[in-house]
């Protein structure tokens, strides 16, 4: 579901990955543990806010936040949601 106020989340979203990677240097995290592989494709300002808060009270990597892992547990839904489409379509034909 995208957020309505996306200039808001965006704002958020600069303010808690300044906060995110001041967390990391001080935990030692190295900047390529930092953000997973698909981090700066996502364009959900509002979902990586709440990654990144959840990273930061945890005091752990994005990449190992539940939210996170809710994130790609819907990413692969939704592909497989789609392949189903096309090959109910593909049936039809």
């Amino acid at each position: 579901m995208k957020h309505q106020n996306d200039e808001l989340d965006y704002q958020l979203y600069v303010m808690a990955e300044i906060s995110y990677t001041k967390m990391c240097e001080a935990e030692g995290i190295e900047e390529d543990e930092m953000y997973p592989p698909d981090w700066f494709g996502m364009k959900d300002y509002h979902a990586k806010v709440e990654m990144l808060a959840e990273a930061i009270q945890k005091e752990e990597p994005v990449g190992e936040t539940t939210r996170y892992r809710e994130h790609l547990i819907g990413a692969i839904r939704d592909i497989e949601a789609q392949i189903e489409s096309k090959r109910k379509q593909k049936d039809e034909q």
